[in-house]
């Protein structure tokens, strides 16, 4: 989980792992309940803006991500839209 500087909780304890913020201020999230593990990104109000559905996900110089699903790779923006 994550609190923010007032022991506030921004992420329940709810994820196998949470990146730190990116510089479109998303964490990346994975839940290691599923195999292939998915992965995900949470906004700073704690709130799923991709959905945990990636097997994979990085982060573009762009602003935009990289993800895997289902064998195929493609492009997503920060709100999980598709771009290619």
């Amino acid at each position: 989980g994550v609190v923010d500087k007032q022991l506030q909780v921004i992420l329940p304890l709810k994820y196998g792992y949470v990146w730190s913020w990116d510089k479109n201020e998303l964490a990346w999230v994975v839940d290691r309940n599923t195999n292939p593990h998915q992965y995900g990104l949470v906004n700073k109000q704690g709130q799923e803006q991709v959905p945990l559905i990636y097997e994979g996900i990085t982060d573009n110089s762009d602003g935009t991500y990289t993800v895997k699903r289902d064998g195929q790779e493609y492009t997503i923006d920060k709100y999980g839209k598709r771009i290619n």
